[in-house]
């Protein structure tokens, strides 16, 4: 469901971000070590460290994203 979400972000921030996805039945060790509890989650990470989590689906899940993504790309004022 947030494939096509996470897709259009990309899209949208281009070099800005860098997506990855994963499968967490071919990598069980993975959302362990990052405390995943249930899918979908999505964890943006800033200079290697998780800096937002976002779990589940919700309406405006687009927007609260790009929120975060911006938030963070963009240099402390």
């Amino acid at each position: 469901m947030i494939a096509p979400i996470v897709e259009q972000i990309h899209g949208e921030l281009g070099d800005k971000v860098k997506i990855l996805k994963m499968d967490i039945d071919e990598n069980p060790s993975t959302p362990m070590s990052l405390g995943i509890m249930s899918i979908p989650t999505v964890i943006i990470f800033k200079d290697g460290k998780p800096a937002e989590r976002t779990v589940g689906y919700r309406p405006n899940m687009k927007g609260d994203l790009m929120a975060k993504l911006e938030a963070l790309i963009s240099p402390a004022v």
